[in-house]
């Protein structure tokens, strides 16, 4: 079963090599220049396949990292009076107005 496919893969290699055999010197570069094009794009979706995986995973830690943060600025201040204001803590102390120098 295996060796079909290899022997199909092989003939259809042969074929389109002699193809490109026969056709006139200019034919040929536009045929190459359009086969390097494309395997120019299948490597570029490949990598931007793999990027986003890699990105995907970045996201995520770096949301975990957010979270962690946020949740250690809670710990410090929770003996303090201050507001907050989403996940911003603004102490008391700044809502004074300060002399300026």
């Amino acid at each position: 079963m295996i060796s079909n496919v290899f022997a199909a893969l092989g003939l259809l290699l042969c074929l389109a090599l002699a193809v490109h055999m026969l056709l006139r010197p200019r034919q040929q570069l536009w045929v190459d220049a359009r086969l390097r094009r494309a395997m120019w794009r299948l490597r570029d979706g490949w990598q931007h396949l793999i990027g986003w995986r890699r990105r995907s995973n970045l996201n995520k830690s770096a949301a975990a990292e957010a979270e962690a943060a946020i949740e250690r600025a809670r710990k410090k201040a929770e003996g303090r009076e201050g507001d907050w204001d989403g996940n911003v803590y603004r102490p008391k102390q700044f809502e004074k107005p300060r002399k300026p120098h």
